[in-house]
């Protein structure tokens, strides 16, 4: 049960991380311009940015590209995409896609044990 619920705040990580550059762009713009209302929000949403970028950094750069065309720069043809990129069935490229995100979750929350 505690490795799904990882895995699933692993996933909505991942799926955040555009959101997540684009609120700390604004919010960088705002706390420069003299509006301090921001500046405890801003400090945590770099933190959590910072987190997801540096546990993406960990994985091999399949695991990585593989977790970035799933969650991050997801085009409508990303499985075709993967396939082809790695020379792989669908199938092969969920298998990935499983193994990459359990690998994520460990180097965002430790062990999944």
């Amino acid at each position: 049960m505690m490795e799904k619920t990882l895995t699933d705040t692993a996933k909505r990580s991942l799926t955040e991380l555009r959101r997540l550059r684009g609120s700390v762009e604004c919010m960088t713009r705002l706390t420069e311009g003299g509006d301090t209302r921001f500046e405890e929000r801003l400090r945590r949403t770099k933190a959590l940015l910072d987190a997801t970028e540096l546990a993406l950094a960990s994985l091999s750069d399949k695991q990585s590209d593989i977790l970035r065309e799933f969650y991050i720069d997801r085009h409508s043809d990303f499985i075709e995409r993967i396939c082809r990129r790695y020379d792989c069935s669908q199938s092969t490229v969920y298998r990935l896609k499983r193994e990459a995100l359990s690998a994520f979750a460990t180097a965002m929350f430790g062990s999944l044990d």
